[in-house]
């Protein structure tokens, strides 16, 4: 998540939200998360991701240098089989990012689909890592169900 987009959910799934939270099934990762990722470049980094019912995802990441906020919304797909969420028609916001004023302006690099490997540590604790990524892995705390 680093942020889902900005560093580091195709596959088929029986539900879209991971599972309602029983002891056979792992929590739903329908909600609220908030974690903090220490980035090479930027520092550390805030990030809250928002995964809804629907299969919508919106995530905002800050860093403290250069003050920076990133938003990201798109679509993602849970494999429990996999433990794998794909995130897919990924929109950064804004689009355009000036890290140096005017002059430096490019295109954030968010690709449009990204995988992750997730593990829930409890109920209320969730893992995200960036297959082949070193780093590139974020523990969230759920903020809100």
């Amino acid at each position: 998540m680093v942020a889902l987009g900005a560093s580091m959910v195709g596959c088929a799934s029986e539900n879209p939200t991971g599972g309602g939270g029983t002891s056979s099934q792992p929590p739903s990762i329908v909600g609220t998360w908030r974690g903090h990722v220490q980035t090479p470049t930027l520092g550390e980094a805030s990030v809250e991701t928002i995964f809804t019912a629907n299969g919508d995802f919106s995530q905002l990441t800050v860093t403290p240098l250069p003050p920076y906020q990133l938003g990201i919304t798109g679509h993602y797909e849970v494999d429990t089989r996999l433990k794998a969420i794909h995130v897919t028609n990924q929109q950064p916001h804004p689009e355009v990012y000036c890290p140096a004023g005017p002059a430096s302006c490019e295109r954030p690099p968010v690709p449009a689909r990204q995988d992750y490997l997730y593990t829930f540590l409890d109920n209320n604790t969730l893992k995200l890592e960036q297959p082949g990524c070193t780093g590139c892995e974020i523990t969230y705390s759920r903020v809100t169900s």
